[in-house]
């Protein structure tokens, strides 16, 4: 399986924009799309993980890269309790947090804009 989707615009090795036009050829190169040259965009295939030539022993600058993960964006608020307990939820604003059961210690603001979406999931 492939991290990389027909119909998007990624960016190569060597940071030059990539499209890909299919995911699903035949072989061992099952991307197919094109890069950005100077003199316009060249055909270009890549296997499943975005490797432009298997048989070099080398990177290519004509990978394809991953997309980074999209930051996030906002704030969280989270109750915390003793014996390293937490509140499985959070709120939006620090004032949702009036209700919060007896015996919390801390009320904690998480900054999204820290974190990556994905982050801590593998």
């Amino acid at each position: 399986m492939t991290i990389f989707k027909a119909g998007e615009t990624y960016r190569t090795r060597d940071g030059r924009e990539a499209r890909v036009y299919a995911t699903d050829g035949a072989d061992n190169y099952s991307i197919h799309g094109a890069m950005r040259l100077e003199q316009g965009w060249a055909s270009m295939t890549w296997t499943a993980a975005g490797v432009h030539c298997i048989s070099d022993h080398n990177p290519s600058n004509a990978d394809l890269m991953p997309p980074a993960p999209k930051p996030l964006e906002g704030e969280r608020w989270m109750n915390i309790y003793p014996n390293d307990r937490a509140s499985f939820g959070y709120h939006d604003e620090r004032r949702a947090h009036l209700n919060a059961r007896y015996g919390r210690i801390a009320c904690i603001r998480i900054d999204l804009s820290q974190h990556h979406e994905g982050e801590g999931l593998t």
